[in-house]
């Protein structure tokens, strides 16, 4: 229809057909207004100077982009010899590749088997927190709408006067404020329960995996991952968190934009709304080209925070040993270091984020803010003949608040780029962890490689190694070769030589917690419940006293099913086993069923013993004892190997003081270089030791 512009300026009335060219005479005249006004003229000569700041911040962004990447080719041509040896060594390793070698580079190749695991199906209790969180966030869009319906209304009845009205609609916009809180309350719940079920799925799927056989040994010797207590912690409950975080903040302005863009069409057409879709489409284009890499920054943020949380972790694990020596001062500068690369590089990000948080804010947020009362005025303008001075009030605010949600929305959606990034680190982190942990998990199970040079019985009395070749997991070191060894029940062996030449790599081979390479010889094994393998260092689990001598087994101490006679029987032979490692003295400090710290309670010594007992409760055909008796008495060393004799236990052991030696009938030295040579132990010999 035919246009009436009232006077803008100077009394210049502009008529004519509502068309493009109508727009832009408007704005020309929006202009010359804001340029003949010192505030305007300032806020015009900003908005010119922004292409050199926004020219200058993007060839710094690309400075430092080709200043990494000269970095990581002056890193890979340094170490192509390194890398070489590496995949030499690798195709003999039966572990998983390293780090980013066959790795999705995708982040949705990344994401999606993650998805999988937590959302395994629609029609699940997760399914359906999800379908309420969509719903209850439809219902929040649409009650946002009615309420900056009933703004316009009420401004339209202030215009009236009509004060009844007034506050019957006032009354009204009450009443629709319980749905909305309740509905923000809701929001927040169903996100937080959502993440607890994402995370509750994955821990599961990862504790499976991790801890099936030898797992977790694996995943923590071999020198691909670090802070796998970190990663299976506080990187899985982070992911899950921003992943339902940003479903949530992204669906919502999603759904935002819908609505409200329908509504916009219906109330002031479609060039007013294509114009302000149009700047958001140019800004956003603009900020794309000036936003750092904030993925890559989350992730090495991640990796220096469990740097960090290791040193920490270290100074527990070893403060007796690092107060013996005074070395509080040189683990404090350790720990400084460590916290001040941290710091550096969240300093690093904290700059980032506030360069882009300033511009997202002004250009997304106060920039669509002031594109919308620009975009008002032709509405206001077109509409001005058609209602009445109270309705144009109501047009006004309306659509004014419509256009400043749309751009609030829009505005959402645009930089969640920062959650996005955010989630790409922990997505890489977790993909990681759950990547290796699988192929470890495959390893174990045999699907991947079988290991036929190992063969288990329970049949099978004796141990027998035939040709076998013990190297290190990575193949760089060759510690035995050809060893041939045969251990039947009786013939109790002793392993000596210096330090180095592969003691407890022999015995970790045994365990096949290194495994053998398809020329890595035969062994022929009893099953694993008739050997029991005890390490230099004792491990106490959490739980009661009984549980230490059990160990990995359980005790049913408070069992109701069990009569009087049973439970006191168990606590006999569980009594038993103290006196026979002269532990007796901790009944008289605690009961079997207490719960203590034992690892820090008890002294080294001790600690051994309750170890020693644990091989006398399972009694299993062989023990396999790696140093574990270097904390206590000589005697009691004496005693040990001759109750296992008692027992029934057939030793092999590494021990380095000679008077154990004659508690054996063979001798197995290895020399170093992969030679070695078994001896027998004579009984003339152990007679003058």
């Amino acid at each position: 229809g035919v246009v009436n512009w009232e006077t803008l300026e100077d009394g210049c009335v502009v008529e004519g057909r509502w068309d493009t060219g109508d727009v832009v005479r408007l704005m020309a005249v929006f202009l010359r207004i804001l340029w003949d006004s010192s505030p305007g003229r300032a806020l015009l000569l900003a908005w010119g100077s922004a292409p050199i700041a926004f020219y200058a911040m993007y060839s710094k962004k690309q400075k430092y982009a080709r200043e990494l990447k000269n970095r990581a080719a002056a890193k890979e041509h340094g170490s192509h010899a390194e890398k070489k040896q590496e995949e030499s060594a690798s195709s003999q390793r039966k572990g998983p590749l390293p780090r980013g070698k066959n790795k999705p580079r995708k982040f949705l190749d990344q994401l999606l088997p993650l998805l999988r695991i937590i959302f395994p199906q629609l029609f699940s209790k997760t399914g359906v927190y999800m379908v309420i969180y969509t719903a209850i966030l439809c219902s929040r869009v649409m009650i946002s709408l009615k309420m900056a319906e009933l703004t316009g209304s009420l401004g339209s009845q202030m215009g009236r006067r009509d004060f009844r009205t007034m506050f019957t609609q006032q009354a009204r916009f009450g009443l629709l404020c319980y749905p909305a809180a309740l509905s923000n309350s809701l929001m927040r719940y169903f996100e937080k329960k959502i993440a607890l079920e994402f995370r509750s799925s994955l821990t599961a799927e990862l504790l499976k995996e991790y801890m099936h056989e030898r797992t977790f040994y694996q995943v923590n010797t071999k020198d691909v991952l670090s802070n796998v207590d970190q990663m299976l912690t506080a990187d899985v409950d982070a992911f899950c968190r921003t992943l339902t975080h940003i479903y949530g903040h992204v669906l919502k302005p999603v759904l935002d934009i819908g609505f409200i863009s329908y509504n916009l069409i219906q109330n002031i057409g479609i060039p007013m709304s294509a114009s302000f879709w149009l700047y958001f489409l140019v800004v956003n284009t603009v900020l794309s080209a000036l936003k750092p890499n904030f993925s890559r920054m989350v992730g090495v943020k991640q990796e220096l925070e469990g740097n960090y949380r290791a040193d920490h972790s270290r100074v527990c694990s070893y403060s007796e040993e690092i107060a013996f020596v005074d070395g509080q001062d040189r683990e404090k500068k350790i720990l400084e270091e460590s916290y001040r690369a941290l710091t550096e590089r969240e300093d690093k990000t904290l700059r980032a984020h506030f360069w882009k948080d300033l511009l997202d804010t002004y250009v997304l947020k106060y920039g669509g803010m002031m594109l919308a009362y620009s975009l008002i005025i032709p509405s206001v303008f077109y509409n001005w003949t058609k209602m009445d001075s109270h309705s144009i009030t109501q047009h006004y605010i309306q659509n004014t608040t419509l256009l400043t949600m749309l751009g609030n929305a829009i505005k959402d959606v645009l930089i969640s780029y920062k959650e996005v990034a955010q989630l790409k680190g922990l997505t890489s982190r977790v993909y990681d962890l759950w990547d290796n942990v699988m192929k470890e998990s495959l390893l174990e199970r045999g699907y991947e490689t079988k290991h036929a040079s190992v063969d288990r019985s329970a049949d099978e009395n004796c141990l027998d190694l035939r040709n076998v070749n013990i190297s290190t997991p990575d193949g760089s070191k060759v510690l035995i070769q050809d060893l041939n060894l045969r251990v039947q029940p009786g013939d109790h062996l002793i392993v000596a030589g210096p330090n180095g030449t592969g003691k407890s790599s022999l015995f970790r081979v045994m365990a096949e917690l290194w495994k053998l390479s398809s020329s890595g010889g035969f062994m022929k094994l009893p099953d694993k419940d008739q050997m029991y393998f005890i390490s230099q260092n004792a491990y106490m689990v959490p739980g009661t006293l009984a549980d230490q001598i059990t160990y990995p087994d359980r005790v049913p101490l408070d069992d109701p099913f069990l009569d009087h006679d049973e439970q006191k029987k168990i606590r006999d032979d569980l009594r038993g086993l103290l006196e026979m490692v002269d532990l007796q003295d901790l009944l008289d400090r605690y009961d079997f069923a207490d719960t203590e710290s034992w690892q820090s309670l008890l002294s080294g010594g001790e600690k051994q013993r309750l170890v020693i007992a644990r091989l006398y409760y399972h009694k299993p055909k062989f023990g396999v004892l790696d140093e574990c008796t270097s904390q206590i008495s000589v005697e009691m060393e004496h005693r040990v190997f001759e109750q296992a004799k008692m027992l029934h236990i057939t030793i092999l052991s590494i021990c380095h003081n000679p008077k154990l030696r004659k508690h054996h009938k063979k001798q197995l030295t290895l020399l170093g270089g992969g030679k070695w040579e078994i001896s027998d132990i004579k009984e003339e010999e152990e007679d003058t030791q």
